[in-house]
């Protein structure tokens, strides 16, 4: 009985060990997979800070080349209108009326 006891006992060594070794295989590879999945994390996050970095200046640059055209078309349209407006008048509303030269 005391061989069988000994060699349960050796084979209960061996499986730990075994275990042991494994848990230790394991622990490094989920450690391993943790610090790339860390720097691809850190990689997507630059990548999208830069994307968003870039749409906001080329909306920037997109809402200056627009306004600033935009803005000089109205003003020549209100230039128009006003000069419209001015010729739809009648001739005597246009001059300035000036009081009789013996009045001051």
């Amino acid at each position: 009985m005391a061989p069988k006891i000994e060699a349960a006992t050796t084979d209960l060594v061996q499986i730990t060990q075994g275990l042991r070794q494994q848990t230790a295989e394991m622990q490094t590879s989920a450690t391993e997979i943790l610090e790339r999945v860390r720097r691809q994390s850190n990689r997507l996050d630059e990548m999208f800070t830069n994307l968003l970095n870039t749409v906001d200046r080329a909306g920037g640059f997109v809402v200056q080349s627009v306004s600033k055209p935009v803005q000089q078309v109205s003003s020549v349209l209100r230039s128009v209108k006003a000069i419209i407006e001015s010729l739809r008048k009648p001739l005597a509303s246009r001059r300035p009326t000036l009081p009789p030269a013996g009045q001051d």
